[in-house]
């Protein structure tokens, strides 16, 4: 007995093939979209550092508003994985060439970079750890 003939599971409506496979292709672009405007944003909130951040202890590393305030490097260290993982898996196939690990090390130069400038060693090492382990 199928789960639409079963007496205890309600009859579901599936859809076509066509149109899950449509939604699926959507889906990916908007997720390789996405990846790009956080990275943007994520470099954005590290410039804004050196514009607008507040030193606390000699370092300028967060941002404060009323509500909160925030150390700008903790997402940015969320948002390179998730930028890594997908670069990587797009590449999977040619992920021992130089190429593809100097277009990795590309997009975590210039956050590595501004991290550092804030003066943040430890993030810079941990994001420059993350790079290494994600190769």
């Amino acid at each position: 007995m199928t789960a639409a003939t079963s007496p205890i599971a309600p009859a579901v409506d599936v859809p076509a093939e066509g149109s899950h496979a449509a939604s699926r292709v959507a889906f990916l672009g908007w997720l390789g979209f996405s990846l790009l405007l956080f990275y943007a944003l994520a470099i954005g909130l590290l410039v804004a550092i050196f514009a607008i951040g507040q030193v606390f202890m000699g370092a300028q590393r967060w941002l404060a508003t009323d509500l909160f305030t925030i150390q700008t490097s903790e997402p940015v260290k969320f948002l390179l994985i998730l930028v890594l993982a997908k670069y990587l898996s797009d590449n999977q196939s040619s992920i021992g060439r130089l190429r593809t690990v100097l277009i990795s090390l590309l997009l975590v130069s210039l956050p590595l970079v501004l991290i550092y400038l804030q003066p943040n060693l430890s993030t810079a090492l941990v994001v420059f750890t993350v790079w290494l382990v994600m190769l």
